[in-house]
């Protein structure tokens, strides 16, 4: 009799276990009921047979853990669906799938770009709000640009230079060939001289030649609807392009002219009181360019200008600049 007693409350036990021991241990907790409806069709889940995602809650088939868990894998950053392979863009956090890579990318930041610019160029919405259209403002931002660099790393001329917004095209005309490839500024230096050669009246031999310079003219051309950024690291480019071609118009080296532009506004930028993380990524820009113009010059340059504040570099630039030939 006892042993009867014995099994039959062992196999009530053993039933019992069974049947509610999944959902005994923390049958109290609010998580646990919760978690005894499917998460996807609120549906209740049979005891014996659900699916589970980790941390994500319980289910009651497979194709509603399939339709959960595909709801839980990232979203494309252009049409927001999600997708189990990307493509990162560089220098942003933007990531498309298969659909959207080869869709147009903004000529700044590299993100996903509607906005189509007078010069053919596509902007994001960020880019496109702090684009520069107005002559005026980028004037004014041009003459404040101006003054800055004198204060800030002595560069600096004390001639007029003409100033003027573009299109790809007009600068084009202005240049008399093709811009290179990412080109947003352009600095023409034009000067008129004139011949003067004396003569001997009695054997027509020279005895005198002199050049001398009638007229100079200096321009600097922006491109159009440039994003704020961008705009500033152009106008600090050619401002750098006149500062040579004033005082180190002996060096005709394009890779050392280049190089110092570069140099220069990269040295303005690291030193900018109101940095912000475009600064960050221009800089970078610079420091990686694999140009064998742009590139290898800038890296050339900032070895000769050494470490230090940026005083000393640049005393040591110009020091460098004097003492060569071309």
């Amino acid at each position: 009799m006892k042993r009867r007693v014995y099994f039959s409350a062992i196999l009530s036990f053993i039933v019992f276990s069974f049947l509610f021991l999944p959902f005994s241990l923390t049958a109290d907790s609010r998580k646990e009921k919760i978690s005894s409806r499917c998460g996807e069709c609120s549906s209740t889940i049979d005891r014996r047979l659900f699916y589970r995602l980790e941390n994500k809650g319980f289910y009651c088939s497979k194709k509603c853990a399939e339709k959960a868990q595909y709801k839980l894998l990232p979203k494309c950053s252009v049409c927001k669906t999600p997708a189990q392979r990307f493509w990162f863009i560089n220098h942003s956090k933007e990531k498309r799938c298969d659909k959207c890579k080869d869709l147009p990318r903004c000529a700044f930041c590299k993100n996903y770009a509607k906005k189509k610019t007078p010069g053919n160029r596509f902007l994001c919405n960020t880019c496109s709000k702090t684009a520069i259209h107005d002559h005026q403002k980028a004037f004014a931002l041009f003459r404040s640009l101006r003054k800055t660099l004198q204060y800030t790393l002595g560069i600096a001329t004390d001639h007029s230079i003409a100033f003027s917004l573009d299109t790809p095209s007009s600068m084009e005309k202005k240049k008399g060939s093709k811009l290179d490839r990412g080109q947003t500024g352009l600095f023409i230096h034009r000067t008129q001289i004139q011949k003067e050669v004396k003569y001997d009246r009695r054997t027509g031999r020279t005895i005198s030649r002199k050049v001398k310079v009638t007229d100079e003219t200096y321009s600097i051309s922006i491109l159009y609807s440039l994003p704020f950024p961008e705009y500033r690291y152009t106008v600090i480019h050619e401002l750098t392009h006149d500062w040579m071609s004033a005082h180190f118009r002996h060096i005709t080296d394009l890779k050392t002219k280049e190089g110092v532009s570069e140099y220069i506004s990269w040295l303005f930028l690291k030193n900018d009181p109101e940095a912000t993380p475009y600064n960050a990524m221009i800089c970078s820009n610079l420091e990686k360019n694999p140009d064998p113009v742009y590139g290898e010059g800038f890296r050339m340059i900032r070895k000769i200008a050494g470490t230090g504040d940026a005083q000393s570099c640049i005393a040591r630039l110009k020091k460098y600049l004097s003492g060569r030939k071309k």
